[in-house]
């Protein structure tokens, strides 16, 4: 890698594939780089002659320059060309970045739909083999569930197991089992007025529905609210 003192901020693209989505708050990085500039330089890649350079490491640290009104930035130019390299770097760059188990899941998969088993993962990226495979079947997961995942009001480990159990039924019926899941699926939860559950002698049963009727009627919300949207006038907003 070879640094770069300054590098014009219009004259640097963010990576489409970045792995974090949201930024998240930038006010107070943009105050710090206001006031003492950029201390991390960012990662980019060069581009053929005349093309923006594409950023690897340091989203966050450019949305908040921009913010902060500096027309340029420090960098170092990354040697990865391929677009394995580049996912491979931006996941390794954000393991202690705040990713979210699902931005995580994400991100591996692309690598596994390059060929690559969760042990490869593991040595490119440096979490471990069992982490990989685990935030992998996240992805298996219902929409609704990854995204309460996603907001951490579900846990990791909860959705892991989740996961599992519709792996292992095929039928996508998941029971909950600890008292975390019991705190979430309760009768306060938006679904649970739509509930009518009548296997109470036959199925563990989670505030008040069992697992499968849980995951049934986290299902045909998703299917309504798809109903819904398709339903909406080309002309609405």
């Amino acid at each position: 890698m070879a640094a770069i003192p300054r590098v014009p901020i219009d004259r640097i693209q963010p990576n489409p594939r970045n792995v974090r989505r949201d930024l998240g708050d930038l006010t107070e990085l943009a105050a710090s780089i206001r006031a003492r500039g950029i201390q991390q330089p960012l990662v980019i890649v060069p581009q053929r002659s005349g093309r923006p350079f594409l950023l690897l490491d340091g989203h966050r640290r450019l949305a908040a320059a921009k913010a902060a009104g500096l027309e340029a930035v420090p960098c170092i130019a990354s040697t990865d060309t391929t677009d394995e390299q580049q996912t491979s770097h931006m996941i390794a760059a954000a393991l202690h970045k705040g990713l979210n188990p699902v931005e995580q899941a994400e991100a591996f998969a692309r690598l596994t739909r390059r060929g690559r088993t969760p042990a490869d993962i593991a040595r490119l990226t440096g979490y471990s083999t069992s982490t990989v495979s685990e935030r992998l079947s996240l992805l298996e997961l219902p929409a609704a569930v990854r995204a309460q995942v996603a907001r951490r009001e579900v846990t990791t480990r909860d959705g892991v197991d989740m996961a599992r159990q519709i792996a292992a039924t095929g039928r996508g019926e998941a029971r909950v089992r600890s008292a975390a899941r019991a705190a979430w699926f309760t009768k306060t939860h938006a679904l649970a007025p739509r509930l009518a559950c009548t296997h109470a002698g036959a199925r563990r049963v989670v505030g008040p529905a069992c697992g499968p009727c849980w995951e049934q009627a986290i299902r045909d919300d998703e299917r309504a609210k798809v109903t819904a949207a398709a339903d909406v006038p080309a002309d609405e907003p």
